[in-house]
Protein backbone atom coordinates (compact mmCIF):
# COMPACT_ATOMS: atom_id res chain seq x y z
CA UNK A 1 0.00 0.00 0.00
CA UNK A 2 1.03 3.44 -1.30
CA UNK A 3 1.29 6.14 1.79
CA UNK A 4 1.57 9.88 1.67
CA UNK A 5 2.31 10.45 4.85
CA UNK A 6 4.66 9.40 7.30
CA UNK A 7 4.37 9.68 10.88
CA UNK A 8 7.37 9.76 13.32
CA UNK A 9 6.36 9.13 16.71
CA UNK A 10 7.35 7.60 20.35
CA UNK A 11 5.14 5.33 22.34
CA UNK A 12 5.23 7.83 25.47
CA UNK A 13 3.41 10.42 22.92
CA UNK A 14 1.23 8.18 21.42
CA UNK A 15 -2.41 9.85 22.27
CA UNK A 16 -1.34 13.12 20.16
CA UNK A 17 0.46 10.92 17.53
CA UNK A 18 -3.21 9.36 17.12
CA UNK A 19 -5.21 12.60 17.17
CA UNK A 20 -2.23 13.54 14.62
CA UNK A 21 -3.37 10.15 12.64
CA UNK A 22 -6.59 10.60 12.68
CA UNK A 23 -7.15 14.34 11.90
CA UNK A 24 -5.00 13.51 8.63
CA UNK A 25 -7.08 10.52 7.91
CA UNK A 26 -10.38 12.60 8.12
CA UNK A 27 -8.90 14.97 5.89
CA UNK A 28 -7.74 12.38 3.01
CA UNK A 29 -4.10 11.65 3.78
CA UNK A 30 -2.82 8.27 3.56
CA UNK A 31 -0.94 8.13 6.39
CA UNK A 32 1.35 5.46 7.82
CA UNK A 33 1.83 4.91 11.68
CA UNK A 34 3.74 1.78 13.20
CA UNK A 35 0.91 1.47 15.66
CA UNK A 36 -1.72 1.45 12.90
CA UNK A 37 -0.43 0.45 9.84
CA UNK A 38 2.43 -2.60 10.32
CA UNK A 39 0.94 -5.79 8.28
CA UNK A 40 1.59 -8.55 10.89
CA UNK A 41 3.78 -11.54 9.49
CA UNK A 42 6.47 -8.73 7.31
CA UNK A 43 9.64 -7.66 8.86
CA UNK A 44 8.69 -4.20 10.02
CA UNK A 45 11.62 -2.76 9.73
CA UNK A 46 11.55 -3.63 6.04
CA UNK A 47 7.35 -1.99 5.79
CA UNK A 48 8.95 1.62 7.35
CA UNK A 49 11.46 1.76 5.61
CA UNK A 50 9.91 1.12 1.91
CA UNK A 51 6.80 3.67 3.44
CA UNK A 52 9.63 6.27 4.62
CA UNK A 53 10.83 5.76 0.63
CA UNK A 54 7.36 5.90 -0.79
CA UNK A 55 5.94 8.87 1.27
CA UNK A 56 6.01 12.53 0.43
CA UNK A 57 6.03 14.07 3.44
CA UNK A 58 7.68 13.10 6.81
CA UNK A 59 6.25 14.14 9.78
CA UNK A 60 8.08 14.54 13.21
CA UNK A 61 5.84 14.19 16.44
CA UNK A 62 8.70 16.02 18.41
CA UNK A 63 9.06 15.92 22.10
CA UNK A 64 12.00 15.53 24.46
CA UNK A 65 11.32 12.00 24.39
CA UNK A 66 11.57 11.72 20.83
CA UNK A 67 14.66 13.88 20.54
CA UNK A 68 16.15 11.02 22.95
CA UNK A 69 14.42 8.05 20.84
CA UNK A 70 17.04 5.87 18.27
CA UNK A 71 14.82 4.64 16.14
CA UNK A 72 12.84 7.99 15.75
CA UNK A 73 16.26 8.96 14.60
CA UNK A 74 16.95 6.33 12.41
CA UNK A 75 14.01 7.14 10.94
CA UNK A 76 15.16 10.97 10.35
CA UNK A 77 17.76 9.83 8.96
CA UNK A 78 16.13 7.55 6.48
CA UNK A 79 13.50 10.46 5.10
CA UNK A 80 16.66 13.31 4.86
CA UNK A 81 18.59 10.41 2.74
CA UNK A 82 15.79 10.27 0.52
CA UNK A 83 15.18 14.17 0.18
CA UNK A 84 11.41 14.09 1.55
CA UNK A 85 9.85 17.44 3.16
CA UNK A 86 10.07 17.33 7.16
CA UNK A 87 7.66 18.69 9.22
CA UNK A 88 8.43 18.56 13.28
CA UNK A 89 5.26 18.77 14.92
CA UNK A 90 6.06 19.94 18.30
CA UNK A 91 3.49 18.78 20.87
CA UNK A 92 5.77 20.44 23.51
CA UNK A 93 8.26 23.14 24.12
CA UNK A 94 11.66 21.37 24.04
CA UNK A 95 14.69 22.74 21.56
CA UNK A 96 16.41 19.29 19.22
CA UNK A 97 19.50 18.27 20.66
CA UNK A 98 20.24 14.59 18.97
CA UNK A 99 17.60 15.56 16.06
CA UNK A 100 18.79 19.00 15.25
CA UNK A 101 21.19 18.07 12.05
CA UNK A 102 17.79 16.88 10.66
CA UNK A 103 15.16 19.88 11.41
CA UNK A 104 17.49 22.80 12.93
CA UNK A 105 17.18 24.56 9.53
CA UNK A 106 13.10 23.82 8.64
CA UNK A 107 9.87 25.65 9.91
CA UNK A 108 8.72 24.49 12.85
CA UNK A 109 4.95 23.69 13.66
CA UNK A 110 4.17 24.08 17.24
CA UNK A 111 0.79 22.20 18.38
CA UNK A 112 1.28 23.52 22.05
CA UNK A 113 -0.03 24.65 24.56
CA UNK A 114 -2.96 21.29 24.99
CA UNK A 115 -5.15 20.92 23.58
CA UNK A 116 -3.82 19.78 20.54
CA UNK A 117 -7.22 20.04 18.59
CA UNK A 118 -7.23 23.86 18.39
CA UNK A 119 -3.38 24.13 16.73
CA UNK A 120 -3.98 21.08 13.75
CA UNK A 121 -5.37 23.26 11.25
CA UNK A 122 -1.88 24.97 11.65
CA UNK A 123 -0.45 21.38 10.31
CA UNK A 124 -2.64 21.39 7.15
CA UNK A 125 -2.05 24.13 6.17
CA UNK A 126 1.57 22.93 5.84
CA UNK A 127 0.84 19.95 3.71
CA UNK A 128 -0.22 20.38 -0.04
CA UNK A 129 -3.86 19.29 -0.78
CA UNK A 130 -4.13 15.68 -0.90
CA UNK A 131 -5.02 15.39 -4.59
CA UNK A 132 -1.57 17.02 -5.20
CA UNK A 133 0.41 14.69 -4.01
CA UNK A 134 1.12 12.59 -7.15
CA UNK A 135 0.42 8.88 -5.40
CA UNK A 136 -3.13 9.64 -4.44
CA UNK A 137 -5.31 7.33 -5.45
CA UNK A 138 -8.16 8.33 -7.25
CA UNK A 139 -10.69 5.89 -5.60
CA UNK A 140 -9.28 7.09 -2.16
CA UNK A 141 -10.11 10.41 -2.50
CA UNK A 142 -13.48 9.88 -4.26
CA UNK A 143 -14.00 7.59 -1.24
CA UNK A 144 -13.57 10.59 1.09
CA UNK A 145 -15.70 13.12 -0.93
CA UNK A 146 -18.73 10.82 -1.96
CA UNK A 147 -22.30 11.78 -0.20
CA UNK A 148 -23.27 9.42 2.57
CA UNK A 149 -25.89 7.18 2.60
CA UNK A 150 -28.49 5.38 4.12
CA UNK A 151 -26.87 1.81 2.88
CA UNK A 152 -23.96 2.36 4.70
CA UNK A 153 -24.55 3.72 7.50
CA UNK A 154 -26.77 0.80 7.73
CA UNK A 155 -23.95 -1.32 7.63
CA UNK A 156 -21.84 0.47 10.37
CA UNK A 157 -24.24 0.54 12.98
CA UNK A 158 -25.69 -2.88 12.16
CA UNK A 159 -22.21 -4.25 12.60
CA UNK A 160 -21.09 -7.33 14.56
CA UNK A 161 -18.90 -6.41 16.39
CA UNK A 162 -20.24 -2.86 15.86
CA UNK A 163 -17.00 -0.15 16.17
CA UNK A 164 -17.82 3.25 17.45
CA UNK A 165 -14.38 4.11 15.78
CA UNK A 166 -15.80 3.65 12.75
CA UNK A 167 -19.09 5.15 12.95
CA UNK A 168 -17.47 8.49 14.14
CA UNK A 169 -14.85 8.20 11.00
CA UNK A 170 -18.01 7.80 8.73
CA UNK A 171 -19.36 10.66 10.71
CA UNK A 172 -16.41 12.78 10.50
CA UNK A 173 -16.45 13.41 6.47
CA UNK A 174 -19.04 15.78 7.46
CA UNK A 175 -18.37 16.68 11.23
CA UNK A 176 -14.71 16.87 11.19
CA UNK A 177 -14.22 20.26 12.79
CA UNK A 178 -17.06 19.67 15.77
CA UNK A 179 -15.61 16.19 16.63
CA UNK A 180 -12.19 17.07 17.05
CA UNK A 181 -13.45 20.16 19.19
CA UNK A 182 -12.88 20.53 22.42
CA UNK A 183 -15.99 19.22 24.41
CA UNK A 184 -15.73 22.03 27.02
CA UNK A 185 -16.01 20.17 29.98
CA UNK A 186 -13.31 20.22 32.47
CA UNK A 187 -12.23 16.67 31.76
CA UNK A 188 -11.03 18.31 28.37
CA UNK A 189 -12.17 15.43 26.51
CA UNK A 190 -12.45 16.56 22.63
CA UNK A 191 -16.25 15.94 21.30
CA UNK A 192 -14.51 12.14 19.55
CA UNK A 193 -13.71 11.24 23.05
CA UNK A 194 -16.51 11.84 24.69
CA UNK A 195 -18.81 10.37 21.79
CA UNK A 196 -16.35 7.27 21.64
CA UNK A 197 -17.06 6.43 25.50
CA UNK A 198 -20.76 7.24 25.26
CA UNK A 199 -21.23 4.28 22.59
CA UNK A 200 -18.80 2.02 24.61
CA UNK A 201 -21.17 2.24 27.40
CA UNK A 202 -23.96 1.73 25.49
CA UNK A 203 -22.43 -1.21 24.20
CA UNK A 204 -21.00 -2.43 27.47
CA UNK A 205 -24.46 -2.47 29.21
CA UNK A 206 -27.61 -1.65 26.56
CA UNK A 207 -26.34 -3.46 23.28
CA UNK A 208 -27.55 -6.68 24.79
CA UNK A 209 -31.16 -6.13 25.15
CA UNK A 210 -33.90 -5.03 23.23
CA UNK A 211 -34.58 -1.50 23.60
CA UNK A 212 -38.08 0.25 25.65
CA UNK A 213 -40.36 1.04 21.95
CA UNK A 214 -38.51 -1.50 20.18
CA UNK A 215 -36.44 1.25 19.19
CA UNK A 216 -33.94 0.23 16.38
CA UNK A 217 -30.50 -0.53 18.40
CA UNK A 218 -28.38 0.49 15.44
CA UNK A 219 -30.44 4.14 15.15
CA UNK A 220 -29.77 4.23 18.64
CA UNK A 221 -26.53 4.62 18.37
CA UNK A 222 -26.06 7.06 15.23
CA UNK A 223 -28.42 9.41 17.43
CA UNK A 224 -25.81 8.91 20.65
CA UNK A 225 -23.14 9.68 18.21
CA UNK A 226 -24.62 12.68 17.24
CA UNK A 227 -26.14 13.61 20.80
CA UNK A 228 -23.90 16.53 21.02
CA UNK A 229 -22.68 17.37 17.66
CA UNK A 230 -24.01 21.53 18.34
CA UNK A 231 -21.98 21.51 21.40
CA UNK A 232 -18.49 23.22 19.78
CA UNK A 233 -21.22 25.88 18.28
CA UNK A 234 -22.55 26.63 21.35
CA UNK A 235 -19.04 27.15 22.93
CA UNK A 236 -18.19 29.24 19.47
CA UNK A 237 -21.57 31.77 19.61
CA UNK A 238 -20.37 31.81 23.31
CA UNK A 239 -24.10 31.01 24.32
CA UNK A 240 -23.76 27.18 25.52
CA UNK A 241 -27.78 27.36 26.78
CA UNK A 242 -28.32 26.99 23.13
CA UNK A 243 -26.52 23.20 22.61
CA UNK A 244 -29.60 21.73 22.40
CA UNK A 245 -31.18 23.77 19.91
CA UNK A 246 -28.04 23.69 17.38
CA UNK A 247 -27.24 19.43 18.23
CA UNK A 248 -31.54 19.76 17.36
CA UNK A 249 -31.42 21.63 14.46
CA UNK A 250 -28.00 19.88 12.85
CA UNK A 251 -29.30 16.07 13.48
CA UNK A 252 -32.88 17.09 12.06
CA UNK A 253 -31.20 18.02 9.15
CA UNK A 254 -28.39 15.27 8.79
CA UNK A 255 -31.16 12.54 9.02
CA UNK A 256 -33.35 14.47 6.24
CA UNK A 257 -30.25 14.43 4.42
CA UNK A 258 -30.48 10.85 4.82
CA UNK A 259 -33.90 10.41 4.25
CA UNK A 260 -34.88 9.14 7.11
CA UNK A 261 -38.42 8.51 8.38
CA UNK A 262 -40.13 11.79 9.94
CA UNK A 263 -41.22 9.39 12.69
CA UNK A 264 -37.53 8.60 13.33
CA UNK A 265 -36.73 12.01 12.77
CA UNK A 266 -38.80 13.36 15.78
CA UNK A 267 -37.59 10.85 18.03
CA UNK A 268 -34.24 11.46 17.65
CA UNK A 269 -34.88 15.26 18.08
CA UNK A 270 -36.75 14.66 21.19
CA UNK A 271 -34.05 12.83 23.12
CA UNK A 272 -31.34 15.64 22.19
CA UNK A 273 -33.34 18.63 22.29
CA UNK A 274 -33.10 19.02 25.98
CA UNK A 275 -32.32 16.83 29.48
CA UNK A 276 -35.05 16.62 31.71
CA UNK A 277 -33.72 13.82 33.91
CA UNK A 278 -30.15 16.02 34.31
CA UNK A 279 -32.49 18.80 35.39
CA UNK A 280 -34.19 16.43 37.56
CA UNK A 281 -31.67 15.30 39.45
CA UNK A 282 -29.71 18.63 40.29
CA UNK A 283 -27.43 17.93 43.19
CA UNK A 284 -25.90 19.75 46.32
CA UNK A 285 -22.67 17.07 47.01
CA UNK A 286 -22.23 16.28 50.45
CA UNK A 287 -18.65 15.67 50.40
CA UNK A 288 -18.56 14.11 53.72
CA UNK A 289 -21.33 11.72 52.59
CA UNK A 290 -22.49 10.48 49.33
CA UNK A 291 -25.58 9.32 50.68
CA UNK A 292 -26.38 13.01 51.29
CA UNK A 293 -27.49 14.73 47.64
CA UNK A 294 -30.84 16.93 47.74
CA UNK A 295 -33.12 16.74 45.15
CA UNK A 296 -35.77 19.29 43.70
CA UNK A 297 -39.10 18.14 42.00
CA UNK A 298 -39.46 19.89 38.77
CA UNK A 299 -42.74 20.10 37.00
CA UNK A 300 -41.00 21.22 33.89
CA UNK A 301 -39.06 18.01 33.86
CA UNK A 302 -42.37 16.04 34.06
CA UNK A 303 -44.46 18.10 31.59
CA UNK A 304 -41.20 17.79 28.98
CA UNK A 305 -41.41 14.01 29.53
CA UNK A 306 -45.19 13.75 28.40
CA UNK A 307 -44.66 16.59 25.75
CA UNK A 308 -41.30 14.63 23.86
CA UNK A 309 -43.70 11.28 24.70
CA UNK A 310 -46.80 12.70 22.36
CA UNK A 311 -44.31 14.32 19.68
CA UNK A 312 -42.54 10.76 19.26
CA UNK A 313 -46.06 9.20 19.74
CA UNK A 314 -44.66 6.82 22.35
CA UNK A 315 -46.70 5.76 25.82
CA UNK A 316 -44.82 8.21 28.59
CA UNK A 317 -43.82 5.04 30.41
CA UNK A 318 -42.03 3.97 27.35
CA UNK A 319 -41.00 7.13 26.28
CA UNK A 320 -38.81 7.42 29.85
CA UNK A 321 -37.37 4.34 30.05
CA UNK A 322 -35.71 5.14 26.34
CA UNK A 323 -34.61 8.50 28.06
CA UNK A 324 -32.74 6.51 31.12
CA UNK A 325 -30.82 4.56 29.20
CA UNK A 326 -29.71 8.02 27.08
CA UNK A 327 -29.20 9.74 30.07
CA UNK A 328 -27.30 6.97 31.42
CA UNK A 329 -25.03 6.24 28.64
CA UNK A 330 -24.08 9.78 28.59
CA UNK A 331 -23.64 10.71 32.02
CA UNK A 332 -21.89 7.57 32.54
CA UNK A 333 -19.60 7.94 30.23
CA UNK A 334 -17.95 10.48 32.49
CA UNK A 335 -17.07 8.01 35.23
CA UNK A 336 -13.34 6.00 35.49
CA UNK A 337 -15.64 2.58 34.33
CA UNK A 338 -15.50 4.41 31.48
CA UNK A 339 -12.10 4.76 31.13
CA UNK A 340 -12.06 8.52 31.83
CA UNK A 341 -11.97 10.35 34.92
CA UNK A 342 -13.69 10.10 37.87
CA UNK A 343 -16.86 12.67 37.98
CA UNK A 344 -20.04 11.25 38.22
CA UNK A 345 -19.13 7.70 39.29
CA UNK A 346 -21.47 8.30 42.32
CA UNK A 347 -24.31 8.25 40.04
CA UNK A 348 -24.46 4.61 39.53
CA UNK A 349 -23.81 1.23 40.10
CA UNK A 350 -21.35 -0.98 37.18
CA UNK A 351 -21.29 -4.54 37.11
CA UNK A 352 -19.59 -5.16 34.11
CA UNK A 353 -19.52 -9.01 34.64
CA UNK A 354 -23.06 -8.82 34.86
CA UNK A 355 -23.64 -6.44 31.88
CA UNK A 356 -25.43 -4.38 34.33
CA UNK A 357 -25.47 -0.65 34.96
CA UNK A 358 -27.96 0.61 37.57
CA UNK A 359 -28.76 4.14 39.33
CA UNK A 360 -27.09 4.35 43.14
CA UNK A 361 -29.77 3.51 45.42
CA UNK A 362 -29.99 6.99 46.42
CA UNK A 363 -30.72 8.36 42.91
CA UNK A 364 -32.96 5.64 42.19
CA UNK A 365 -35.33 6.70 44.92
CA UNK A 366 -35.73 9.89 43.35
CA UNK A 367 -36.31 8.09 39.80
CA UNK A 368 -39.15 6.05 41.55
CA UNK A 369 -40.34 9.00 42.55
CA UNK A 370 -40.60 11.00 38.99
CA UNK A 371 -42.12 7.23 37.53
CA UNK A 372 -44.92 7.70 40.24
CA UNK A 373 -45.31 11.46 39.23
CA UNK A 374 -46.04 9.75 35.63
CA UNK A 375 -47.84 7.25 36.48
CA UNK A 376 -50.37 9.24 39.20
CA UNK A 377 -53.02 7.73 41.38
CA UNK A 378 -56.45 8.97 42.65
CA UNK A 379 -56.56 12.33 44.07
CA UNK A 380 -52.93 12.79 42.91
CA UNK A 381 -52.42 16.49 41.64
CA UNK A 382 -49.58 19.47 40.84
CA UNK A 383 -49.86 22.42 43.30
CA UNK A 384 -48.66 25.24 41.45
CA UNK A 385 -47.71 29.19 42.75
CA UNK A 386 -47.69 30.45 46.08
CA UNK A 387 -51.47 30.94 46.86
CA UNK A 388 -53.91 29.13 49.05
CA UNK A 389 -55.48 25.84 47.73
CA UNK A 390 -58.40 23.89 48.40
CA UNK A 391 -57.92 19.69 48.28
CA UNK A 392 -61.16 18.08 49.12
CA UNK A 393 -61.18 16.37 52.53
CA UNK A 394 -61.58 12.95 51.47
CA UNK A 395 -58.27 12.80 49.66
CA UNK A 396 -56.51 13.78 52.99
CA UNK A 397 -58.81 12.42 56.24
CA UNK A 398 -56.97 9.18 55.57
CA UNK A 399 -53.69 10.67 55.79
CA UNK A 400 -54.57 12.90 58.42
CA UNK A 401 -55.69 10.77 60.96
CA UNK A 402 -52.20 9.27 61.47
CA UNK A 403 -50.49 11.11 64.08
CA UNK A 404 -47.53 10.68 63.02
CA UNK A 405 -48.41 12.30 59.75
CA UNK A 406 -49.64 15.22 61.44
CA UNK A 407 -46.37 15.62 63.51
CA UNK A 408 -44.18 15.33 60.52
CA UNK A 409 -46.92 18.19 58.90
CA UNK A 410 -46.77 20.31 61.64
CA UNK A 411 -42.60 20.20 62.27
CA UNK A 412 -42.67 21.54 58.36
CA UNK A 413 -40.78 17.73 56.88
CA UNK A 414 -40.29 17.91 53.63
CA UNK A 415 -42.28 15.40 51.75
CA UNK A 416 -41.23 14.64 48.08
CA UNK A 417 -38.52 17.68 48.07
CA UNK A 418 -41.14 20.29 49.10
CA UNK A 419 -42.25 22.20 52.26
CA UNK A 420 -46.44 21.96 53.14
CA UNK A 421 -48.37 23.67 55.29
CA UNK A 422 -51.78 22.85 56.37
CA UNK A 423 -54.86 23.81 57.66
CA UNK A 424 -58.29 22.95 57.65
CA UNK A 425 -61.02 25.85 56.43
CA UNK A 426 -64.72 24.47 56.27
CA UNK A 427 -64.27 21.14 55.37
CA UNK A 428 -61.71 21.41 53.38
CA UNK A 429 -58.05 21.34 54.12
CA UNK A 430 -55.54 24.17 52.71
CA UNK A 431 -51.91 23.50 51.26
CA UNK A 432 -49.65 26.34 50.86
CA UNK A 433 -46.41 25.83 49.28
CA UNK A 434 -43.50 27.80 51.03
CA UNK A 435 -41.32 30.80 49.46
CA UNK A 436 -38.55 28.29 48.11
CA UNK A 437 -40.80 26.65 45.80
CA UNK A 438 -43.06 27.38 43.33
CA UNK A 439 -44.90 23.81 42.46
CA UNK A 440 -45.14 20.02 44.49
CA UNK A 441 -47.11 17.04 44.15
CA UNK A 442 -49.15 16.10 46.35
CA UNK A 443 -49.82 12.25 46.73
CA UNK A 444 -52.64 11.23 49.40
CA UNK A 445 -51.12 7.67 49.38
CA UNK A 446 -47.28 9.09 49.97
Amino acid sequence: MTYQIFISHVQKDQKDSDTIYDYLDINGYKCFMDTRSLVPGKPFAAQIADAIRDCEVFILVFSKNADEARAVAGECAKSYEHNKQIIPARIQDAIPHNLAIFISAVQWCDLFPPPIEKHLPKLLKALPEPSKITNTRPDEEKLIREEPTLKELGRIVNALPFVPEELIKFLMRDFKDQYLADKGVWEKYTLKQHTIMVLNQFEKYFSNISLPGKIDRGFFRLILALHDIGVPMAIETGDRAQKFRYTSEILEAYLKRLNYKSQDIDLATSLVSIDPVGEYIKVKTDRKSDDKHKYWVSKASYDTVVGMAAKCQMQVNTYFELLLIYYMVDAGSYTADAGGKTGLDWLFVFEPSKRTMSFSPNVQEVINQFKRFLNPGPGCMWINDHDWHYIDYQYLKDWIKDPENLRKIDSGKKLDGHTFTYGKYRGRYQIQLRDKYDVAFYDPEN
